[in-house]
């Protein structure tokens, strides 16, 4: 089981961290502890547990350019990259999250670790950049095959195209196949993928800032979560007062498992009947006919009109919710169909079609 951990505050993220850990033991499953936080939570003087396999920037980024360089060889002769210091370069957008993701299914590789463990628990960044490194984690195998394989397909068929000026001109093209994931690595990224589409495998907890009568920011911060395809198992509000949020919550939570306390530290029984309590994941996206058209429902618990947007694009439905947004496939028994109507009921987006 992967324990995926996001909270607001540091202080609780170590404090669920160690509970955790302490509990698993105790019941015979030792944990793997990871740190993606990018703060290296479980590196400082205030964590003292066991030992944790911490993500660092910078190392990692060494590492992979060590094992990338030689199966690329040829294109750093052709781009002149050969004294090329990773550390060095300016920060891209995105990589930190691009080597967090690779790091995390290189760590949870079968073999990877000493001995076989069941238990992982990871401590993610705050929700919000959480669910991009999810979203990442998840669906980053298919939009590699999505960017990359056209590109390198013509590249492939311009190189053939090439061969006789390759020859004339000495030029030297290298092959494009060495820049396509070797099977290696497509089955370790593939593996977590599988882990985090199948909710048996996982289960995301987090701890937010209850307090304030913040219920209806709330609300949209859980709505975004389902929004992107995962389902929080436990929320621990923090803060005071939450008894009026728990109240706004009540119509939306579901199965989640919810607890509460000034801070997650002070748990105790409360805090262990939260971990104890069982969850049952959700079917999150329906399709079927009804009166003679077809509908789809989308599990969207905290959905706010005022903040929807639905547009479909051929097949694809995009469904934007404030800042985030999610791609819908339509079946293809709907092709040439249109969405003509959504609706809110409940916790559930219903979308109609002609």
């Amino acid at each position: 089981m992967l324990h995926l951990i996001s909270a607001d505050l540091p202080s609780d993220a170590l404090a669920l961290v160690g509970h955790l850990q302490r509990r698993l033991a105790s019941q015979g499953n030792p944990a793997q502890l990871i740190d993606l936080s990018g703060q290296g939570l479980l590196a400082s003087p205030d964590w003292g547990g066991p030992k944790a396999t911490i993500f660092e920037h910078e190392p990692y980024l060494q590492l992979a350019w060590g094992r990338i360089k030689p199966e690329v060889s040829d294109w750093i002769d052709l781009l002149q990259l050969q004294d090329a210091q990773p550390e060095r370069c300016p920060p891209l957008p995105g990589l930190a999250q691009l080597l967090q993701w690779i790091a995390l299914a290189d760590w949870l590789a079968p073999g990877a670790g000493e001995g076989a463990i069941a238990e992982t628990v990871v401590v993610l960044p705050p929700l919000h950049q959480a669910l991009e490194l999810l979203e990442l984690a998840r669906r980053g195998p298919d939009l590699l095959d999505a960017w990359l394989e056209p590109l390198l397909t013509w590249w492939q068929e311009s190189r053939r195209s090439l061969s006789r000026l390759d020859l004339v001109l000495r030029l030297s093209l290298p092959d494009g196949d060495v820049l396509r994931l070797n099977p290696h690595w497509r089955q370790r990224l593939g593996q977590l993928a599988d882990q985090l589409t199948d909710p048996n495998r996982h289960q995301l907890l987090c701890v937010l800032d209850g307090g304030l009568g913040q219920t209806t920011f709330l609300g949209d911060r859980l709505c975004r979560t389902y929004l992107k395809g995962f389902q929080p198992a436990r929320l621990w509000l923090a803060g005071s007062p939450v008894l009026p949020v728990l109240a706004g919550l009540a119509a939306i939570r579901g199965p989640l498992v919810i607890g509460h306390g000034h801070q997650l530290h002070d748990g105790g029984s409360q805090l262990e009947a939260w971990l104890d309590q069982p969850w049952q994941a959700e079917a999150t996206l329906d399709w079927g006919m009804g009166d003679g058209a077809a509908r789809c429902r989308l599990l969207l618990p905290g959905l706010r009109k005022a903040l929807l947007k639905v547009q479909q694009m051929d097949r694809d439905l995009l469904i934007q919710v404030g800042g985030s947004s999610r791609i819908v496939s339509m079946p293809r028994d709907l092709a040439g169909q249109q969405c003509t109507g959504a609706r809110i009921s409940g916790r559930y987006l219903l979308l109609k079609f002609q």
